[in-house]
């Protein structure tokens, strides 16, 4: 035999396909002789049986030296395929190859011969072997050759991705395990093929599945989950340490086999249950999915009647089992099976295999897994929910008010229908014994008419129960999703992405359905447009192209709907959705020139719509204008109609006007250019900008500011026609009257103009600054390209003189302080600035006793204008700081607060160094500041805000102050609190981590504190202790601490002590860090008295324990003991001290020893199995004047465990 495998090795091409072809050719014509020999007849003389004897020799010889080429065949193409790899050429590799041996095979194509042989090897198993092999069974040796061939294609991928040989192999395997006897052999070979190979879970259940249908026959499949099914739970897991591989091989077998073959699964279902119990997780998963497919096959199988039939009792026990066991397996203990048990009941919602009884049930599964620590479960969970409500059975649109009014209605005709209680038997005995003995008795007849007409009410009695009960679960599953909506909003905070993105799409479900708070959810996601992951970013424009423009059923909707949204959104609210109708337009998914955009122009337009729906689509247009000016370039006259529509008539809209001056800010864009004077947009502005405008109180405010801004995009001239505007107030305001008669509207109008524009101005100063670099950048260039062709003596001229790129930036700069500086000159022989001459009398006016105590309008009109002229001059700011810090201390308006606080914040983004000096006012810790300590919580969140802003652009140096910052961790107001904790976070993330250099100082500002608790402050410190993550600033913090222990004895009170030990347990710290803490003991040994210290301590060196090798755990151990005495010793000399000078005693810990029996009470369940230190026993503290005539308790000090306890137990005292 290996003769004549290295003969055929040695074979050319062409001399295989000759002998594959004979061998084929011969096989075919054998199987045909054979078979014909077997049907002609069945003679028992001794010709036919020498026939049958030489069919057999040869059929046998044939399969034999088909079975070695073909195993030598597939032996050489996995060495050519391996030699093949292992020769590929470096990238960039030049050179000859040398000739190998798959150049010589290069016209040997197996692929193909594969294919004809294993096809005539599968017709060779069709033939009668019973008659053949006569009187004996056929020789197993014989039937062998095709199992191990069949395993030798299923084994190769590439075999099996020829429909061919696939099919071949089937059926060699199905014919020699349920035709030809060798069940067990082929069973065998399939399990180890199972576990060896990874490709094969989905073949060869397919394979049982095709054997069984064409031998109706199910024996195969039946046989392969036993196998499966008998293996010891236990062996599974060992190998689900060592071949994770095979274990999840033969799980997706499971599942593969009961989607295809459920009966047969079911059938056999007993064998697998005990592994739903085992300790390989992949193994449990694998039952949840064939739990799953059982019970899709049987969601036809519903509760019978009484009356009815009662056979399909059991599979109903049966499917309830199996509903229940999905129910509870969502508790298993790995995440991978908890997210497979979700998506089985997501894969069942799909089918609609999910009864209505249990459709509440799994929908509370569903959104309790939301709180799971595993992000894979979490995902799964919104999957499931977003299944429930796509496949639900009770509507298209889901709003709890609807169905609550349906159930209303049936539940008060259920009422109505509802017979009278039928009587007891014994009252039905009373009733026939009365009815005798008065000698009446009802007919016959009218008895069988009650009986029918009962039978009719009975009918539509249990219609409505039925609907009464579909109406509840509907409700319930309507109010239950209505709730995760705030589940769904904190996830959308997630650090996990999939998270996020999963609870957008989520809540575009639901808002699809109509689910109550959804609307709400979609505007919370909006925010997330400013997120630094790309996925999400474009997880939120996705949302609102499905919300409001792609599954729109018309141009129209699409333009109310996003009308509505912008209508409805608050001021961040907008601001993101103006970053997402940029990516829209960008994206080309909202045409500029598109039919939502006509439809919005026509609303603008229409005399029909209301002005809040015109100033809803004009502020959808705005934002998409931003990124393409010309949607709004091309309707001016629209947008001026709009502002006259606003100011004339009986209702004026100041939310049209603010809206129309607002979409002509982004006219010019950024290349535009100026309009003309004769342009019929400055006289409505004008009239915006007038003195006695036609909206009133508060309203005209936010129109004006847009006009201003209008006016300086769109003017030729801004700086002449502002000034125009601040004459025509000017003169409105002074004309004639005294101060005392200016009325406050007028005068409140006058100083928002003079700040406004006063801001405007000099932001348009900058940006004229900003285009003459820009043109000069441009010009380099265009310098630099004629440089290269040639034309270069004037530029290397001018270059040596010194004019260029830094002289020009020099001489940039120095005009653009100059017109800034011109703002509010006043000096003699200077030119007076746009707005300098009324410096002074703003000034005044902030510190005039009638607008201090006056109308809240004009003290805030005032004081803006004053911190809008403190902005353009540094000196000016520095001039009148006293006098903002001094109006913000005594300001009883909570809205001014807010924007004085507003303001400093600019005023230091500007003139650092001016507000540097008010840093300890700025935070409030001064007589002059409030603005962490305010009463108000608008302004405190405010005030942390603009703080954080400074802090995190590094224009406010970090120092001790932001103690104070630390303290809103625990302010009241969550949005203050939420505030602060994302300050901290981003801290953390800056370069160097400045919470390490601040922690030690933020400990002693936060102890000494006395309005923080102590669980206040155990809090705080967690949270900021949290963020050292590197091992080198959790040893020197440690170090640190230490060292401050020694003042910290010296102390009245233990408290700076405890609060010492406390973070230092916190810290996570190294086996070396560890160390170097044992070393430090003369420095916080002197603290050891006070059983909070002990105890932080005994904490730290069980956390330590729990991540130690056994050699560090033994250190430990012998620390903790050195503890445990030191904390007796000292506890005991301080009680000592404490009686004689009559102080409070503190408390001595007593330590239960482990080695002692337990005690007669229950012990302690302690969740997660968590290791936690044995539990301490404190003694009530008891001066010396209550213990004169007491004898103390001896301390007992228990000798540390060898290993720590799984459980604590309670201790005697």
């Amino acid at each position: 035999m290996v003769r004549e495998r290295r003969d055929f090795i040695e074979l050319t091409p062409i001399e295989r396909m000759r002998l594959i072809d004979a061998l084929c050719s011969n096989l075919s014509v054998l199987s045909a002789s054979v078979t014909a020999a077997v049907v002609s007849g069945a003679s028992a003389d001794e010709a036919h049986a020498e026939t049958m004897f030489g069919y057999r020799q040869a059929l046998k010889a044939y399969a034999t030296f088909i079975f070695h080429v073909c195993e030598v065949c597939e032996k050489e193409s996995k060495e050519c395929a391996a030699m093949a790899c292992a020769q590929k050429p470096a990238p960039g590799a030049k050179g000859k190859k040398k000739q190998t041996n798959k150049a010589k095979l290069a016209e040997w194509a197996w692929d193909e011969q594969r294919e004809r042989i294993v096809h005539v090897m599968a017709g060779a198993l069709d033939i009668d072997l019973w008659q053949v092999f006569r009187p004996k069974q056929p020789e197993e040796d014989f039937l062998r050759l095709f199992v191990r061939l069949g395993s030798m294609l299923l084994e190769n991928p590439a075999a099996l991705k020829s429909k061919v040989t696939k099919r071949a192999a089937f059926e060699m395997m199905g014919s020699c395990a349920l035709k030809w006897g060798q069940l067990e052999q082929v069973t065998t070979a399939l399990i180890h093929l199972l576990n060896k190979c990874e490709h094969l879970s989905g073949p060869i259940a397919e394979l049982a599945s095709a054997a069984a249908d064409r031998f109706e026959n199910a024996h195969l499949a039946a046989a392969l989950i036993r196998e499966v099914g008998r293996v010891d739970p236990h062996d599974y897991k060992l190998q689900q340490a060592s071949d994770a591989v095979g274990v999840r091989c033969v799980g997706a077998f499971l599942s593969e086999i009961a989607e295809r073959m459920p009966k047969t699964t079911m059938t056999n279902m007993s064998v697998l249950m005990p592994h739903l119990d085992g300790e390989a997780y992949s193994l449990r998963s694998a039952i949840v999915s064939v739990l799953g497919h059982l019970l899709i096959s049987q969601k036809d199988v519903v509760a019978v009647s009484d009356h009815h039939d009662n056979s399909t009792a059991p599979l109903l026990r049966t499917k309830q089992g199996f509903l229940d066991l999905l129910v509870e397996r969502v508790h298993d203990t790995s995440a991978f099976t908890r997210a497979r048990v979700l998506n089985t009941w997501a894969t069942m919602a799909e089918a609609k295999a999910i009864p209505l009884s249990h459709w509440l049930v799994v929908t509370d599964l569903a959104i309790g897994r939301l709180h799971d620590k595993g992000a894979l479960v979490r995902k799964a969970a919104m999957g499931l929910l977003a299944s429930l409500l796509g496949f639900n059975p009770f509507a298209p649109q889901l709003p709890s008010a609807t169905f609550a009014e349906s159930l209303k209605d049936y539940e008060a005709k259920l009422a109505s229908m509802t017979p009278p209680e039928e009587e007891t038997p014994e009252e039905s005995a009373e009733g026939k014994e009365s009815n005798t003995e008065d000698g009446s008795q009802e007919p016959p007849k009218q008895q069988e008419g009650d009986a029918n007409a009962a039978i009719h009410l009975n009918g539509g009695l249990e219609a409505v129960r039925t609907m009464v009960a579909a109406l509840k679960t509907a409700l319930g599953f309507t109010v239950q999703l209505s709730g995760t909506v705030a589940n769904l909003s904190n996830l959308l905070t997630s650090s996990v992405a999939s998270d996020v993105t999963e609870a957008i799409g989520l809540l575009v479900r639901m808002r699809q359905f109509n689910v109550d708070g959804s609307t709400e959810g979609v505007r919370r996601l909006l925010g997330l447009i400013f997120s630094r992951d790309q996925a999400i970013k474009d997880a939120v424009v996705e949302a609102v192209d499905v919300l409001y423009l792609s599954n729109a059923e018309s141009p129209m909707l699409a333009a109310a709907g996003l009308s509505e949204l912008a209508a409805t959104a608050a001021l961040g609210e907008l601001a993101s959705l103006e970053d997402v109708l940029k990516a829209l337009v960008l994206s080309g998914r909202l045409p500029p020139t598109g039919a939502v955009m006509k439809t919005l122009w026509s609303n603008v337009s229409s005399d029909e719509c209301s002005n809040n729906r015109k100033a809803a689509a004009l502020n959808v247009l705005t934002m998409c204008a931003r990124t393409s000016p010309e949607i709004v370039r091309g309707h001016l006259g629209t947008v001026c109609a709009a502002i006259e529509a606003a100011l004339s008539g009986e209702k004026k809209s100041p939310t049209l006007c603010r809206a129309a001056c607002c979409a002509l800010t982004v006219v010019r864009g950024k290349d535009g250019e100026p309009l003309e004077l004769s342009h019929p947009v400055f006289a409505e502005l004008a009239k915006v900008l007038h003195p006695a405008a036609p909206l009133a109180g508060r309203a005209w405010f936010p129109s004006a500011e847009q006009a201003i801004s209008a006016l300086y995009s769109l003017h030729p001239d801004p700086e002449h026609a502002s000034s125009e505007v601040i004459k025509a107030f000017a003169v409105a305001t002074f004309n004639g009257n005294s101060m005392d008669k200016i009325p406050t509207a007028v005068l409140a109008r006058f100083l928002f103009v003079l700040g406004e524009v006063s801001l405007k101005h000099l932001v348009h100063i900058e940006k004229l600054a900003r285009s003459v670099r820009q043109a000069r950048v441009v010009r380099d260039r265009e310098a630099a390209e004629a440089k290269e062709k040639g034309d270069s003596g004037d530029n290397d001229l001018a270059a040596a003189m010194g004019e260029g790129a830094v002289a020009e930036d020099l001489l940039l700069d120095a005009t653009r302080e100059k017109a800034e500086a011109e703002l509010l000159a006043t000096k003699k022989g200077a030119a007076r600035g746009l707005v300098a001459i009324y410096a002074p009398f703003v000034v005044q006016l902030c510190s005039h006793p009638a607008v201090v105590q006056g109308p809240e309008l004009l003290r805030g009109a005032a004081l803006a204008a004053l911190t809008r002229f403190m902005v353009l001059d540094a000196k000016f700011c520095e001039d009148h700081l006293k006098l903002i810090f001094t109006r913000l201390k005594v300001e009883s308006d909570k809205g001014t607060r807010s924007a004085l606080l507003v303001a400093l914040g600019d005023l230091a983004f500007r003139f650092p160094n001016a507000v540097e000096p008010w840093t300890e006012h700025l935070y409030g810790i001064k007589e002059w500041g409030n603005s962490l300590h305010d009463t108000d919580a608008s302004v405190r969140q405010h005030a942390i805000t603009m703080l954080s802003h400074l802090v995190l652009n590094d224009m406010m140096k970090v120092k001790g102050h932001i103690s104070e910052m630390a303290r809103c961790l625990e302010d009241v107001d969550p949005r203050v609190a939420g505030v602060a904790k994302l300050f901290f976070h981003e801290l953390s993330q800056k370069h160097g981590n400045p919470i390490y250099n601040l922690l030690t100082d933020l400990l002693s500002r936060l102890s000494s504190d006395e309005d923080i608790s102590p669980d206040a402050f155990k809090r705080i410190m967690t949270r900021l202790v949290g963020f050292i993550d590197k091992e080198r600033q959790a040893e020197a913090i440690c170090e640190k601490m230490c060292a401050r222990f020694a003042e910290a004895c010296l102390a009245e009170t233990p408290k700076p002590a405890r609060d010492i030990a406390f973070c230092i347990s916190q810290l996570n710290l190294s086996e070396r860090a560890f160390k170097k803490f044992t070393e430090s003991w003369k420095q916080y040994d002197a603290a050891l008295y006070d059983h909070e210290v002990h105890a932080c301590f005994i904490a730290m060196c069980h956390k330590q324990k729990r991540a130690a090798k056994p050699e560090a755990k033994q250190f430990v151990e012998a620390f903790e003991t050195r503890l445990n005495d030191a904390h007796v010793e000292r506890a005991a000399a301080y009680n000592v001290s404490a009686r004689a000078e009559g102080k409070e005693e503190t408390v001595v810990a007593e330590i239960k020893k482990e080695e002692e029996e337990p005690s007669e009470e229950k012990p302690q369940t302690v969740d997660n199995d968590e290791e936690i230190p044995s539990e301490i026993v404190r003694t009530d503290s008891k001066t010396s004047d209550e213990q004169e005539n007491v004898a103390p308790d001896l301390p007992k000090v228990a000798t540390p465990p060898t290993s720590p306890p799984r459980r604590s137990r309670r201790a005697a005292a």
